[in-house]
């Protein structure tokens, strides 16, 4: 293949990893404000004061937990960090095949 087509692929590559990268940082960083919101209300259910019992307390805070793990839709989490992590192996190969490998893995293969 023709290094500056070898190039401009990788190059789009990189872009759409970039693009999913954010992507996937916005979606985590969702999580971590569900899980945060999760942490305060169990607080204020547990701490809060009032007169329910342990047993309302712990109905409230179970609640809750489905409620936020419904919204959480970790299986595509999980898949577009594995997709993510393809198309980086993807890229590194790329450029191995336009630039030779690294003399770090020419010392590794001789050594083998």
């Amino acid at each position: 293949m023709d290094d500056r087509v070898l190039a401009t692929r990788i190059e789009m590559l990189e872009d759409e990893i970039c693009l999913r990268g954010t992507r996937l940082n916005a979606r985590i960083h969702e999580v971590e404000r569900l899980v945060e919101r999760l942490a305060a209300e169990t607080h204020e259910s547990l701490c809060g004061g009032g007169r329910p019992g342990i047993d309302v307390r712990t109905a409230r805070v179970m609640d809750l937990f489905e409620e936020v793990v419904r919204g959480v839709d970790a299986r595509s989490i999980r898949r577009e960090a594995d997709e993510l992590t393809t198309m980086k192996a993807l890229a590194d190969g790329m450029h191995r095949e336009l630039t030779g490998p690294r003399t770090s893995e020419l010392i590794l293969a001789q050594a083998a």
